[in-house]
């Protein structure tokens, strides 16, 4: 499920490409430190997002354990997803 939440982000991708290229070949940063700005922008999103989400869904199920832990495997979950769309 998180892959395909990856596809709404997928054309912010698509209208940074020209200047991505063109900083690329200027040597302004390696595509490695793009990955990681990009990654670290969604990780704020997604945990904004992810608190909400896994708080209506540990309470309606009313699972047991620790809220804390069951919204960090979900967070993970959604950044694991993300990075593999």
């Amino acid at each position: 499920m998180p892959g395909y939440s990856a596809a709404a982000y997928m054309p912010s991708l698509f209208l940074e490409r020209a200047l991505y290229v063109r900083e690329k070949n200027d040597g302004l940063y390696r595509p490695l430190t793009y990955l990681i700005q990009k990654l670290i922008v969604e990780i704020f999103v997604v945990a904004l997002v992810s608190v909400p989400a896994s708080a209506l869904v540990f309470f309606v199920c009313s699972l047991r354990g620790s809220f804390l832990i069951f919204w960090l495997i979900f967070m993970l979950t959604s950044i694991a997803g993300l990075s593999c769309g």
